[in-house]
C-alpha cells in the first residue's frame, strides 16, 4: 500500500457532497411519502391492528396533530436542502464529474481485491472454497433447524406484520432493528412463511458479506491471514446461530466491517479518499439505523481516525471528519425521526434490558459479568475467559514485530475490540453478547496477524502452512459444532413443547387466554396470527375483568392471584414448563407428539 503521508486536502475537494446530498434526499424522500398522507388517526390503527389481540398497555403513541405536521415539515426541508444542494453541483459540473469520480475509485478498489483473490494458487482455492461452502452448509443446516427466537418472532408479529409504517415509526421495545425489518418486509411480498421472512435476508447478508469480508483480508494481509480469522469467527456458535436467525446484527457486522476497510483506505491511501469519506458516512447512518448500537464500533472508529489525524497534523482531514460525523448525526437523526414523533423520545433511548446501575451496583459485579459474554461468544463454559486473554495478549505482544502494513490492519482491530470494555463502565450497563459480536471478528483478525506471523518467523512453507491452517480451523468448527448442539437440542426441546401446549389448546376454541407465561403468551400469540386465529391473550398489566377461557401458567409462577383461585379454574394440561386451566373440572392432559403449528 502506499505510504501513510497523506496530502493535506480542502473540505470541498476531499468530501463527495453532491453524492451524499444524494443519499440524503433519496432518504427524507422515501419517508416524506410514506408519511406524507398518515394521519393520527391511521398510526393509532395500525397500533390497534397489531396489539388487539395481544395488548401491550405500556406502548402509548406519542403522536399528535402538531408532531406529525412537524415530522413532515422536517422531512420535506430536508428534501428541499437536499434537491437545493443537487441542483447547484449540476448547475456547476460538479455532480456527474463526482459521481464518476466515486464510480471510478469503487471500480479501482474492487479489481485491486479480484487481483490479489485471483493470485490465490490451487490449493488456495480449495482450501478456501471447502471453508466457504462447509460454512453455508451449516448455516442452511441451522436456518431450517434451530426453531424461532422469541426476539425474532416479536420482530415479526410486532414489526414487520405491521408495515413500512409500523417498522419506521414503532419502538414500544428495543426489538425493532428497523433497517434488517425493512429487508424482511421486501420478502414478505414473495411469501408469508415466517422463517423465510425472518431468515432469508440474514442469510444473504452473512453469505456476501463472509465472502467479501474474506477477500479483503486477502488483498490486505494474505490468504492464511483471511482463512485463519474468517474460520475461527464464522465457525464460533454464536456467530452461526445469528448468521442465520431474523436479526439484524449480522447486518450491524457486515456494516462494521465495511466501516472498518473503509477507514483503513481514510487512512493509508490517496486513491479512494472520495469513495471513502462517501461510504463512512452512508455506512454510519445505516448502521445505526439498523441498531442503534451501532454507536460502539462507529464511535471506535471515528476516535482512531481522529488520533490519527491529530498525530500526523492533518488539520484539513480533521475537519473532514467533523464534517462526516455531523452529517452522520444528522442522518441518525432523519432516519429516526418517524420514531421520535410518534413513539416518543423516550421510548427510543429507553431500554430496560440495559438499565444505567449505580457505579457500586456496577464494579462490583463487572468482573463477573466479562465471563459470561466470553463463554457466549466463543463457546466453552471453561476455556473461553482464559483463552481469550491469552490470545489477546500474544497479539499485543506481537503488534512490534508485524510489518507495518499488517500493524495498520491489526492496531485498529485490537481497538475495535478492547474499547467497548471501557464504555460499558462510562455508560454503567452491561451489554449483552450480542451486542459484542462483531468485535469478536476483528479480534480474530489481530490473532490472525499474530499467528501468521509466528508461522513466517518459524520459516513453514507457504504450503504447510496453508494445509496446516485449513486443518486447524476444519477442527475447531467440528469442535464447535459439537459442543454446539446441546444448545440446539434444548432450542428444539422447547420449542416442541410450546407447539404441543398450543396444538392442545387450539381445537379448544377458546378466545380469551390469560397468561402467567410470558413466553407461552408470545409464542401462542404468533402461532394464531400466522395461522389466521382470532385468539386474545391477557397478562396482569392488560387483564380484563371478564372471565377467561383458560389461564396458563408456568410451573415456577409465585403464588396466583387472588381472582384465578376464586373462579374454580381447574387443571387440564400439564407439561414441564407449563400449566394451562380451564374453567370446569377436566382431567389433566398430557402431551402427545407435537403438530405443526403456525408456518
Amino acid at each position: 500500500m502506499p505510504s501513510p503521508n497523506l496530502r493535506t486536502t480542502p473540505l470541498s475537494s476531499a468530501f463527495p457532497l453532491g453524492f451524499l446530498a444524494l443519499f440524503f434526499l433519496l432518504l427524507s424522500s422515501g419517508l416524506g411519502l410514506l408519511y406524507s398522507t398518515v394521519s393520527v388517526a391511521d398510526l393509532q390503527a395500525v397500533r390497534h391492528a397489531i396489539y388487539q389481540r395481544n395488548e401491550m398497555p405500556e406502548f402509548v403513541l406519542a403522536v399528535t396533530s402538531r408532531s406529525l405536521t412537524l415530522l413532515r415539515f422536517g422531512l420535506l426541508g430536508t428534501v428541499v436542502i437536499s434537491a437545493a444542494i443537487v441542483a447547484y453541483q449540476i448547475r456547476h459540473g460538479r455532480l456527474f464529474a463526482e459521481l464518476r469520480q466515486v464510480g471510478q475509485q469503487g471500480k479501482a478498489a474492487v479489481g485491486s481485491v479480484v487481483q490479489s483473490v485471483r493470485s490465490l494458487s490451487k490449493l488456495e482455492w480449495l482450501i478456501a472454497g471447502v471453508l466457504l461452502l462447509g460454512i453455508l452448509a451449516l448455516r442452511l443446516y441451522y436456518f431450517r433447524v434451530y426453531p424461532l427466537g422469541t426476539d425474532e418472532i416479536a420482530t415479526y408479529d410486532y414489526f414487520i406484520s405491521g408495515g413500512p409504517v409500523a417498522i419506521t415509526s414503532f419502538y414500544p421495545i428495543p426489538n425493532n432493528h428497523i433497517l434488517f425489518s425493512l429487508s424482511c418486509w421486501v420478502v414478505s411480498w414473495f411469501t408469508s412463511h415466517d422463517v423465510l421472512v425472518l431468515r432469508l435476508p440474514t442469510l444473504l447478508i452473512s453469505s456476501i458479506g463472509t465472502v467479501v469480508a474474506y477477500a479483503l483480508l486477502v488483498r490486505l494481509a494474505n490468504f492464511r491471514v483471511a482463512t485463519l480469522a474468517v474460520g475461527l469467527f464464522c465457525l464460533s456458535p454464536f456467530t452461526l446461530y445469528y448468521s442465520i436467525a431474523g436479526r439484524g446484527y449480522f447486518l450491524l457486522i457486515v456494516l462494521a466491517l465495511g466501516q472498518f476497510f473503509v477507514t483503513l483506505a481514510l487512512l493509508h491511501t490517496r486513491r479512494y479518499q472520495q469513495l471513502a469519506w462517501a461510504a463512512f458516512v452512508v455506512l454510519g447512518v445505516l448502521g445505526m439505523y439498523t441498531i442503534p448500537t451501532y454507536i460502539y464500533p462507529l464511535f471506535s472508529l471515528g476516535l482512531w481516525i481522529a488520533c490519527t489525524f491529530i498525530r500526523r497534523r492533518e488539520g484539513s482531514q480533521l475537519l473532514t471528519l467533523a464534517g462526516a460525523t455531523v452529517l452522520i448525526a444528522g442522518g441518525t437523526l432523519l432516519a429516526y425521526s418517524p420514531i421520535i414523533s410518534i413513539s416518543g423520545m423516550r421510548l427510543l433511548i429507553a431500554n430496560d434490558y440495559i438499565a444505567p446501575q449505580t457505579p457500586t451496583e456496577f464494579w462490583q459485579s463487572y468482573a463477573l459479568y466479562l465471563h459470561q459474554p466470553a463463554r457466549e461468544l466463543f463457546g466453552h463454559e471453561r476455556f473461553s475467559v482464559g483463552g481469550f486473554l491469552a490470545l489477546l495478549v500474544a497479539a499485543l505482544v506481537a503488534l512490534p514485530f508485524m510489518p507495518r502494513r499488517w500493524r495498520w490492519v491489526a492496531m485498529p482491530a485490537l481497538a475495535l475490540t478492547l474499547l467497548p470494555f471501557l464504555y460499558m463502565p462510562l455508560q454503567l450497563v452491561y451489554s449483552p453478547a450480542r451486542v459484542l459480536l462483531y468485535a469478536v471478528f476483528f479480534f480474530f483478525v489481530a490473532v490472525a496477524l499474530a499467528g501468521d506471523l509466528l508461522l513466517q518467523r518459524l520459516r513453514v512453507s507457504n504450503r504447510l502452512a496453508s494445509i496446516g491452517i485449513g486443518l486447524a480451523v476444519s477442527l475447531y468448527g467440528v469442535y464447535q459444532v459439537a459442543h454446539f448442539r446441546y444448545t440446539l437440542w434444548n432450542a428444539q426441546r422447547a420449542d416442541q413443547q410450546l407447539r404441543q401446549a398450543y396444538a392442545w389448546l387450539r381445537p379448544q376454541e377458546p378466545r380469551q387466554v390469560f397468561f402467567e407465561a410470558p413466553f407461552h403468551k408470545l409464542y401462542f400469540h404468533h402461532y394464531a396470527l400466522t395461522t389466521g386465529y382470532p385468539l386474545e391473550l391477557f397478562e396482569a398489566s392488560s387483564a380484563q375483568k371478564s372471565p377467561y377461557d383458560f389461564v396458563v401458567r408456568e410451573n415456577n409462577a409465585p403464588k396466583p392471584a387472588p381472582w384465578l383461585l376464586t373462579r374454580a379454574y381447574h387443571p387440564v394440561y400439564s407439561d414441564d414448563r407449563v400449566t394451562i386451566y380451564g374453567a370446569g373440572q377436566a382431567p389433566v392432559a398430557q402431551p402427545n407428539s407435537a403438530a405443526r403449528v403456525g408456518k
